[in-house]
């Protein structure tokens, strides 16, 4: 008994602690404004890997058309990875420029195939990926090129927020996920470990041939961003920034089932422990079982002392995280989502340690 108390308290003052750092690594961190008066002169391959998008190709192609970015400096990369339903006949209802090129994913399928195809097809020097499902601002592909121009990086991480949430399930995932794009910036700008998310992230194409793309972990079926960020930091271990800038936001809808929910998480948790990063493992860790702890031995003495320190933790860095995206109004929700991701953390870490089978679509 006395020893799983002392547990628990350990794992709960850990835990605020972290947190504690990480919001403070986040705020430190400068914000980036790209200037009115930029002019961009890097050539950029925007690279899209696309699998029965139907329903959201056509609105990310027009928000890639109303780019302000030069147009003899930006060409846009379509990969069908094999598609069965009408997202061809979508993207034709559009009239697309010159600069727009469709390829069809060769034999091999998979995410990281139909990226790693279209980086050999592209021919800008800077090479920045997003997904079929995603807008932005007009001034995306400048802020990125700003802080390339300015900080010559060897990888690119940038925001991705969600949008448009209606239900509960919707508006927890735009929060947690707010919160991990905050401990992706923390761990970035301290060099202690590196997040990335494949919707909004760049790096040079001779960067991605000179550490061999995703060789080495094909056969995992999730993790196009977080393989590759990690295998450029142990090459570059200060060339890696985050894109800490409002107008470098990629925005996405989050899972609208429960069980899509699920089953993403399941997705994200099998490349979280196929990770090499021991900085980030000993950080996921400590969140697991932390959460467990709480899940499992709710009976323990001091247990509601451990759960008010993740409570405490998890809050101060949410607001910190839902202020900078002005997105305040989600806190609303941030008792039942608390609960939800405590449950969920501990749930989905236990399944994603012994369930393999996962798969993009």
């Amino acid at each position: 008994m006395a020893i799983l108390t002392i547990l628990g308290l350990v794992l709960g003052l850990g835990y605020l602690l972290m947190t504690l750092a990480l919001k403070k690594a986040w705020q430190v961190m400068p914000s980036r404004h790209t200037p009115e008066d930029f002019l961009p002169n890097t050539p950029i391959s925007v690279i899209v890997a696309a699998k029965n998008e139907s329903g959201n190709i056509g609105l990310l192609l027009r928000h890639l058309l109303a780019q302000n970015y030069p147009k003899h400096l930006v060409e846009f990369i379509i990969v069908n990875d094999h598609s069965t339903d009408d997202m061809l006949a979508q993207m034709a209802k559009i009239d697309l420029p010159d600069n727009f090129h469709l390829l069809n994913a060769q034999e091999k399928s998979g995410k990281k195939a139909a990226v790693t195809q279209g980086v050999a097809y592209a021919k800008g020097e800077l090479m920045v990926t997003t997904d079929a499902d995603c807008v932005m601002d007009a001034q995306w592909l400048q802020s990125v090129a700003w802080l390339y121009e300015t900080q010559q990086p060897k990888f690119i991480a940038s925001p991705v927020v969600f949008y448009h949430e209606k239900s509960f399930l919707e508006k927890f995932q735009s929060l947690d996920f707010m919160g991990m794009m905050l401990i992706t910036g923390a761990g970035i700008s301290t060099n202690k470990f590196y997040l990335a998310n494949g919707a909004n992230m760049a790096f040079p194409k001779a960067i991605f041939q000179s550490v061999h793309g995703y060789e080495g972990n094909q056969h995992i079926a999730s993790g196009d961003d977080m393989f590759l960020v990690s295998k450029i930091a142990q090459q570059f271990p200060k060339g890696i920034q985050f894109n800490k800038n409002l107008d470098a936001i990629v925005r996405t809808k989050a899972v609208s089932t429960w069980t899509g929910f699920f089953r993403q998480r399941i997705r994200w948790g099998s490349k979280n422990t196929a990770s090499e990063d021991k900085v980030l493992q000993i950080v996921l860790a400590w969140v697991f079982f932390t959460s467990l702890w709480l899940v499992v031995f709710i009976w323990t003495k001091y247990w509601i002392l451990v759960l008010l320190m993740k409570l405490l933790g998890d809050y101060l860095l949410l607001r910190e995280a839902s202020g900078y995206f002005a997105r305040k109004d989600l806190l609303r929700v941030f008792v039942p989502s608390f609960l939800v991701h405590t449950i969920y953390i501990a749930g989905i870490g236990m399944i994603s340690l012994f369930w393999k089978r996962v798969k993009w679509k």
